[in-house]
């Protein structure tokens, strides 16, 4: 089916996107892994209770996976190395039956949660270029108080060399009433290393 891509907690967590305590979503989002992701595939999910409070996460998938848009894919120039959100909505492999796959794997204990995802798939049309992702996320939601962390890299192969992309986040907000929730949001990013 059509469904969210849990590769990090913002996309498995905080869709839709007006569910958001801020107003636009992490710069990590528009750079390293897609904000509001979605693949045509095959997902398996579940969750193992390990005692009252605590729960052991888990989703698996392979879907058709991100693509470089290659304006003429038929005259030899491998299209590369290119901004990774533009790859969305690849719903048809028409050039290349490779799959991609990942998962999130995630660890709740009352308000807390913490996880590790991945993703791995040939994103160019002409040859076999992969782009990777790792993604590591903590947060805390309470009653009055919200935590939120999360760092994510991608690994993106050029012909050249490796693109290294990689960027967090931090957010904190308070509900001093339950109506009101002012936050502060830390972003950085990096998108020009290689390896």
């Amino acid at each position: 089916g059509w469904f969210e891509v849990p590769v990090g907690a913002f996309n498995e967590y905080l869709y839709p996107d007006f569910l958001r305590i801020t107003g636009t979503g992490p710069l990590f989002t528009r750079y390293v892994i897609p904000g509001l992701w979605s693949e045509v595939g095959v997902q398996l999910r579940g969750r193992f209770s390990l005692s009252g409070i605590t729960n052991l996460t888990y989703a698996i998938f392979v879907v058709n996976g991100l693509q470089q848009p290659d304006e003429n894919p038929e005259d030899g120039m491998v299209a590369e190395g290119g901004e990774i959100r533009s790859m969305r909505y690849n719903v048809n492999d028409q050039y290349s039956g490779d799959k991609a796959f990942g998962g999130r794997a995630g660890l709740e204990i009352d308000e807390f949660d913490v996880g590790v995802s991945g993703y791995s798939g040939r994103y160019t049309i002409e040859r076999n270029r992969r782009l990777s992702i790792g993604d590591v996320d903590a947060s805390y939601r309470g009653e009055f108080l919200t935590v939120r962390s999360e760092a994510a890299v991608a690994w993106e192969e050029t012909t050249d060399e490796v693109l290294h992309k990689f960027g967090m986040y931090v957010l904190v907000a308070g509900r001093p009433i339950p109506w009101v929730e002012p936050y502060a949001q830390y972003d950085f990013v990096e998108t020009t290393g290689s390896e």
